[in-house]
């Protein structure tokens, strides 16, 4: 406990002016803290009475110097899985079943914990593969402690996916957490995708979804994105509430940042003074509201939260100076207050159609044969489709829904943005 109240403001430290009211504050405090423990026999009882004294002073500056401000970054635990990409579906199915039991882990140690986690195939693996870790997460979905959010079957492609395809993701997607978790998702949970048609907002809004949520945006190459907080409107002027995560490590003014451009962020979070002080830098949209949203957790790989990121959160909660504050939530919760907070608002940003992305370009025109099959198999599963029920209705006929729900699933699986 002692490490990690010293540490975290440590960090606040170094990412301030050295001479700010702020850094002088949190430097006192550290100081005499330090000054406190006695390392002149380690393990004696005299050292255990210092370290007492230590925790003591350190606690103080909390309860006394840490103030709850205006701006507060809602942290929700996550591990983005691509569900196929660098690994076999197969291997996929084990970075599920680890990532979870990693998650169910930690909820175990720390009841304050949140975590969501989109992609209704993940949990089907899981379910699968193993039974009793896919238990443990129905109760804690009904604690509230575990969100079942991301409105699709899985992260699909945008683009190249047709629009009967989009709607069956919702489709199938929504019905798999309703049936398993008694849940409904409203928010399209995208961070990953090459890119947004302007038809999904009218999708959205007929499947039930509220909200959307990406970050990718913000990678494309040359432009920068205007907006992080926004009314999407798509092709028939339906509107959506958007959020992009704007998770990215903070850097003082004398170290240049040599890699993407400086307005790139990600869906990989790291819960760390760095990233919530630079989430809050970043963000776009501070004259219409006064919080934002970071999604935490190793990624891509799978992976999660990790112990050091819920220490973290424990600390900065708290409102340290020079930081903005954190606070443990749900996507859903920080998605009704953002839509609280910006409702009515003529600083409330409007973008109408397309959400381009200038980066990964290739992948629409490479392996053209996978783009091919992609759109015979639509056709195929639509005729089957009509013609199916046009025997059932003329002459009876069985009509094979299990079949032809397996058919599409495997359809909406291989639109993952990494296979399609």
């Amino acid at each position: 406990d002692l490490y990690y109240d010293l540490e975290v403001p440590r960090r606040v430290l170094e990412l301030l002016e050295p001479e700010s009211g702020d850094a002088v504050i949190i430097r006192k405090a550290l100081t005499k803290t330090l000054n406190l423990l006695d390392f002149r026999s380690p393990f004696s009882p005299g050292f255990y009475r210092s370290l007492k004294m230590a925790q003591d002073n350190i606690r103080e500056f909390y309860s006394q110097e840490c103030q709850k401000g205006r701006e507060t970054i809602y942290t929700v635990g996550h591990t983005h899985i691509d569900v196929a990409w660098l690994w076999t579906l197969a291997v996929t199915r084990d970075k599920a079943v680890r990532s979870f039991s990693s998650a169910l882990e930690l909820m175990r140690q720390y009841p304050e914990f949140i975590f969501m986690s989109s992609q209704p195939q993940l949990y089907q693996y899981v379910k699968e593969h193993a039974p009793q870790v896919y238990e443990e997460i129905k109760e804690r979905v009904r604690e509230g402690r575990w969100e079942t959010e991301g409105g699709m079957f899985l992260e699909a492609d945008c683009n190249l996916s047709s629009g009967e395809s989009l709607i069956r993701q919702f489709v199938y997607g929504k019905r798999f957490f309703k049936e398993e978790f008694g849940t409904d998702s409203q928010i399209l949970w995208l961070p990953d995708v090459f890119g947004y048609s302007a038809a999904l907002p009218q999708i959205m809004e007929k499947c039930g979804i509220r909200y959307f949520m990406t970050t990718k945006i913000s990678w494309s190459e040359t432009d920068k994105m205007p907006y992080d907080t926004f009314m999407w409107e798509g092709i028939d002027g339906t509107r959506i509430l958007t959020h992009f995560i704007c998770a990215k490590d903070y850097y003082p003014a004398a170290v240049q940042e040599k890699k993407r451009p400086e307005h790139s962020t990600t869906y990989n979070g790291y819960l760390n003074p760095s990233q919530i002080k630079r989430t809050w830098k970043r963000y776009s949209q501070k004259r219409l509201n006064d919080s934002a949203l970071i999604c935490y957790g190793f990624g891509d790989g799978g992976g999660g939260t990790t112990r050091d990121m819920l220490e973290n959160q424990k600390r900065i909660a708290k409102g340290i100076p020079g930081c903005p504050q954190t606070k443990v939530s749900t996507a859903l919760a920080f998605f009704r207050h953002l839509e609280q907070e910006t409702e009515g608002k003529d600083t409330l940003p409007l973008w109408a159609g397309e959400l381009y992305l200038e980066y990964h370009r290739g992948t629409y025109t490479s392996m053209a044969r996978n783009k091919r099959y992609n759109r015979q198999a639509e056709f195929l599963l639509h005729n089957m489709e009509a013609l199916h029920t046009i025997a059932l209705m003329s002459q009876g006929a069985a009509y094979p829904k299990q079949k032809l729900d397996e058919l599409w699933e495997t359809g909406l699986k291989n639109q993952f943005h990494d296979i399609l």
